[in-house]
């Protein structure tokens, strides 16, 4: 099979449900998998479409459901990560968090840190990767989640520490000090839900999305009143955060007593990390 064959069948099937853009997209992700499936790269195109696996496959495309759910794989600063239905899909603009940690030339000594709401475990195993030396601390409320974590982590061969907890309720579940704070919490809210892509919406966990209650703020409130006793005085807390709601969540940090506060906007644009110290 060649990759113009499975890019011509996926425009032929999936063109009334997505764009030219979506559907190269579409056939990265399935050809990456295919290159690691003899059985089925080696198919000629006449009983391509005919593979049940591949029929499958755009079945479930053609509901709407994400192809990272569909092949259970998706990539996060070059690693391959198994995803499901109880995580996010990792994404770009997180890779950008990421990727200001590790710039940051004080962060390349022996550090401690916390990743708060690990869900896939992309940024935890991402940075453990980068940074060996370091000692890693993910948490999350689901034990589904760290089900998929903890397979990423042995997948990829990484030593991350897993725990679950909410931390809403019960971070006292993690008392140790660290060098750097980072999180990627729940931050839609319910009116802006209704806003996002219908993918999202039916197949990415709302618990991942949507925090609690009413408060937008909720979880950096928590973060921010956590970190005063629990983040090292020459420590740093980085943060996604709701483009929206930038202003209020800066607030947040400094009403709590930080002084150092940067917001950094992604490859977009948008206000959409942030960078907090004593």
């Amino acid at each position: 099979m060649k990759r113009q064959e499975l890019c011509q069948l996926l425009q032929d099937e999936l063109r009334h449900q997505y764009n030219t853009l979506e559907i190269n997209n579409i056939v990265n992700y399935i050809w990456a998998n295919l290159l690691k499936n003899s059985e089925l790269i080696n198919l000629s195109s006449m009983i391509l479409s005919e593979n049940a696996q591949i029929g499958n496959w755009i079945s479930e495309l053609k509901m709407g459901m994400p192809v990272q759910y569909v092949l259970n794989n998706s990539f996060f600063y070059n690693l391959e990560l198994f995803v499901n239905t109880h995580v996010l899909i990792p994404r770009p603009e997180t890779e950008e968090l990421v990727n200001w940690i590790l710039s940051d030339p004080k962060n390349e000594s022996a550090l401690t840190l916390i990743d708060i709401g690990t869900g896939s475990g992309c940024i935890a195993l991402a940075l453990k990767k980068k940074r060996p030396i370091w000692m890693v601390t993910a948490i999350d409320i689901s034990g589904d989640a760290l089900k998929v974590a903890r397979k990423n982590a042995s997948n990829n061969d990484l030593n991350v520490k897993f725990i679950q907890c909410d931390f809403l309720t019960d971070s006292t579940s993690v008392n140790e000090t660290f060098d750097i704070v980072v999180s990627n919490p729940p931050y839609i809210s319910n009116d802006e839900l209704d806003k996002v892509g219908d993918g999202v919406r039916r197949y990415e966990p709302r618990i991942a999305l949507v925090p609690p209650g009413n408060d937008p703020l909720i979880f950096y409130k928590k973060i921010a009143d956590w970190s005063l006793t629990h983040l090292n005085r020459s420590g740093a807390i980085y943060l996604e955060m709701n483009e929206f709601l930038f202003q209020e969540i800066e607030n947040t940090f400094r009403n709590a007593g930080f002084l150092n506060l940067e917001i950094k906007k992604d490859m977009q644009g948008k206000n959409r990390m942030l960078k907090v110290q004593f």
